[in-house]
């Protein structure tokens, strides 16, 4: 394992590598007993472990607002959404803005009314309102 000795000389500061303890030891020893270093630093150089993984980017075409190439791109922040507006004391009041719906062309059905598929909603005598015998759950 590999070694670093950090000291000061003139001003700037000089870094040695030392392949094992002992000799960057007897540099130490050599720095504060002939060259008179007192700020000595030793330190040991441990291998990290990394991975280089390929990182994908979207571009969309056209889009003028872009990031630079090798940029790294902010994750998306999680905006809460607004709180509920007030209670209105106009929450009963008949709607004024009703759209119509177009009439029907000749040949086409009304829809259904919403109350025929509801279960406990009576849609006729046992029958469906498509003309069938009326099923309960999973046919039986």
């Amino acid at each position: 394992m590999q070694h670093l000795v950090t000291h000061d000389r003139d001003g700037s500061t000089v870094y040695e590598r030392f392949d094992d303890l002992d000799a960057a030891v007897a540099h130490i020893e050599r720095l504060r007993n002939v060259d008179g270093v007192t700020d000595v630093s030793l330190y040991r150089l441990e291998p990290v472990p990394f991975e280089v993984r390929p990182w994908y980017r979207v571009e969309i075409a056209g889009s003028s607002s872009q990031a630079p190439t090798g940029a790294p791109v902010a994750s998306a922040q999680v905006v809460p959404p607004p709180p509920p507006p007030p209670p209105s004391s106009d929450l009963f009041a008949p709607v004024t803005d009703a759209v119509e719906a177009p009439p029907l062309v000749s040949g086409e059905r009304a829809a259904e009314p919403a109350g025929a598929m509801v279960p406990g909603v009576d849609a006729g005598a046992g029958e469906t309102p498509g003309g069938g015998p009326r099923r309960g759950l999973f046919g039986r």
